[in-house]
């Protein structure tokens, strides 16, 4: 197995380089590639919800950040 930091989170790079991420991407019908581009596309996305004004219509008044 990978040794990760013990301080913080491991890094996409570390979690990717875990011998046990390739099972769990092949069954999940992914790579290290497409897994890259959906979390940027996930980023992208959320940075975008993250600007935008709250909407009028919500009754909860939560903002995303």
């Amino acid at each position: 197995m990978t040794k990760w930091r013990l301080a913080g989170e491991p890094s996409l790079e570390e979690l990717l380089s875990d011998e046990i991420m390739d099972p769990v991407m092949r069954r999940a019908g992914l790579d290290g590639a497409e897994l890259r581009r959906r979390l940027a596309e996930l980023a992208r996305r959320l940075g975008e919800r993250a600007n935008r004004e709250p909407s009028p219509s919500c009754c909860c008044g939560a903002s995303v950040g």
